[in-house]
């Protein structure tokens, strides 16, 4: 009986190890990878960084809302391959952040919208609003920032 308890606690031991081994590993990848996008952003335009994000499309990207040297926004999108992208939020963005919830309030009914960030797909930049309808599934929409086009929902059942 003993013998089966001291088995028992170490492979429930073994088990715990392995599993916060994991999540640490993986969140250490993450930030390796935001620190290293961050860099090369800041290397590429010597810019001030005011937030970032991170969205996964067709690959991972780095999204970083910059300040350029005369206090106007851009964003700069880092791919998986170091390439940096920049788009000056007066040239490449028509649809607003509060215009994109508004557009995805009236297309259908939320009972709560999430988070609204920047995403990057289909090599264009993008609202992406993550919203819940009443029966509680979780929504992913997309709106084209240039043109405010809707893009894309994916969502998600409980």
């Amino acid at each position: 009986m003993k013998k089966w308890l001291i088995a028992s606690s170490v492979c429930l031991a073994l088990i715990l190890w392995l599993i916060v081994d994991i999540v640490l590993s993986l969140q250490q990848d993450q930030q390796t990878g935001l620190a290293e996008a961050q860099a090369l952003a800041e290397a590429e335009t010597s810019w001030k960084i005011v937030d970032q994000s991170r969205f996964h499309g067709d690959q991972t990207y780095f999204i970083f809302t910059m300040l350029d040297d005369q206090e106007q926004t851009v964003f700069a999108v880092v791919d998986e391959e170091g390439q940096v992208k920049t788009f000056a939020v007066d040239e490449h963005v028509q649809l607003s952040e509060e215009e994109a919830v508004l557009r995805l309030l009236t297309d259908r009914a939320y009972r709560t919208v999430k988070a609204v960030r920047p995403a990057y797909t289909n090599h264009e930049l993008c609202w992406e609003i993550v919203a819940i309808d009443e029966e509680g599934r979780w929504h992913y929409v997309y709106y084209a920032m240039d043109n405010g086009q809707f893009i894309k929902r994916y969502t998600l059942e409980n």
